[in-house]
């Protein structure tokens, strides 16, 4: 039995699916088969692919397409020149915060958009 990737001979061979293009433009898995350092490398090639997705996903969910508007006072949210808009996501609401509703409820842990509404109606934000 031949490795399919460096051709050497061994007595065992590892199985892995891989996804092949079509000339068609459509794809196609199919199963090849490895020897033990072969399949290690492929693996780790797919495992590092996997999480490089895995965090674009991430930066998209924090880079919105369009306009951001603050989910407390509802105002635009404008980056300052060496901030991007992911600097005002809030964690403990999963929300975009403007910095004035961020000052008004500077809260840790998980809360709710209503925090920091009612902290901005106490410190007079939203008048």
């Amino acid at each position: 039995m031949r490795c399919e990737s460096c051709n050497e001979e061994v007595g065992f061979l590892f199985p892995l699916a891989v996804i092949q293009e079509l000339p068609s433009g459509g794809e196609q898995m199919t199963v090849r088969y490895y020897c033990k350092d072969c399949y290690d490398i492929m693996s780790d090639t797919a495992q590092d692919e996997i999480d490089n997705e895995d965090e674009d996903e991430k930066e998209e969910e924090l880079e919105p397409d369009e306009d951001t508007m603050c989910s407390c006072c509802g105002k635009l949210i404008k980056p300052k020149e060496d901030e991007s808009i992911a600097d005002y996501f809030c964690y403990g609401c999963t929300r975009y915060i403007c910095e004035l509703c961020s000052l008004a409820f500077e809260g840790i842990g998980s809360h709710t958009i209503e925090d920091h509404k009612k902290a901005c109606r106490e410190k007079g934000n939203h008048s």
